[in-house]
């Protein structure tokens, strides 16, 4: 049976929150709705995935999956049967007295009954495995942090996640532009470089910006165009008759 549940602005800030799919983000505000008053409930993908998600073509097995690689969830088992449990589900909620006098025919949740889980194939496997203690946040019931912003890794896995996000990405490397493009760009920027002058001295230097390489051609263009080096750098070529054609846009 589906109950009201709470939900407060820290749950839309979580940056590990942010890491997961929004259809897993939306996936995770429904288990609050169908777990008992202890934050457990039954693992019934088929059901769960009609029930919570019923117009959207999904996997809730991989959506549920992830939220267990980040420690939003836990799947365990007792007699036979898988389960979820919500981390830090009776601290973030205040379920109705009359829910606890009911009492929930569901286990209660323990490390000793926690399951590993084979993200490679996405599925539960059957085995038991003891799994450390995780010290989450202990905010009130009234906190405005639903979720707490950082859990603390208890796992190999949770490093390596750890190490990965922190990675600083690749960056692009530079790509030379052609005469043809340094020629329209500088038109664009209102003819006041002469792009065969810059497009040579930068070719000449091997594309260098004092010692370092060159990132950004059009960034260096713009600059070129404010700067009085350069107009009297071209002026100077001007004047000693280069090689260089004169430039119709070009302002003297």
């Amino acid at each position: 049976m589906a109950r009201s549940r709470n939900i407060k602005p820290g749950f839309f800030l979580n940056e590990d929150l942010g890491n997961i799919p929004p259809l897993g983000r939306l996936l995770f505000i429904g288990f609050w709705t169908v777990a008992d008053f202890k934050g457990d409930l039954e693992w019934r993908p088929q059901r769960l995935k009609a029930q919570l998600l019923p117009y959207d073509d999904c996997d809730i097995t991989e959506l549920a999956n992830n939220l267990e690689l980040y420690r939003f969830i836990r799947y365990y088992s007792a007699n036979g049967m898988a389960y979820i449990h919500i981390n830090n589900f009776t601290v973030h909620q205040n379920p109705h007295i009359n829910e606890k006098k009911n009492g929930s025919s569901i286990p209660a949740f323990c490390e000793s009954l926690t399951q590993a889980i084979d993200l490679k194939e996405l599925a539960i496997k059957t085995e038991q495995v003891p799994i450390k203690d995780v010290q989450l946040g202990k905010n009130t019931a009234d906190s405005l942090i639903l979720i707490p912003s950082s859990l603390i890794p208890d796992s190999s896995q949770d490093q390596d996640r750890e190490n990965v996000s922190t990675k600083p990405k690749r960056k692009e490397p530079f790509a030379k532009p052609t005469l043809e493009e340094v020629t329209e760009f500088c038109l664009q920027q209102g003819g006041k470089v002469n792009p065969e002058a810059w497009y040579d001295h930068y070719l000449s230097n091997g594309w260098m910006v004092g010692k370092s390489h060159m990132k950004d051609w059009k960034a260096c263009v713009r600059k070129w165009g404010r700067s009085s080096f350069t107009q009297q750098t071209e002026q100077t070529a001007v004047n000693n008759k280069s090689h260089v054609p004169e430039w119709k846009g070009y302002k003297k």
